[in-house]
């Protein structure tokens, strides 16, 4: 699905966790939507980007040594 924006916007992307597990790796992401010309936010939102490590083939080969 698309949409369009009917006005300027500015987007915003800050990294604001790593984190991991035995099984897991996570990068949690904040985006915000800043409206032009006033600059105010918008819209926030906060995604969790996920590896499950046990399905990613050579991974305990590879990353053992770190």
């Amino acid at each position: 699905m698309r949409s369009a924006v009917p006005e300027s916007c500015e987007i915003e992307r800050e990294v604001v966790a790593l984190s991991r597990s035995r099984r897991t790796e996570s990068l949690w992401v904040r985006t915000t939507v800043f409206a032009l010309p006033s600059g105010g936010a918008v819209a926030t939102m906060l995604l969790n980007l996920a590896s499950i490590k046990d399905l990613l083939p050579g991974y305990v080969k590879e990353y053992a040594p770190l």
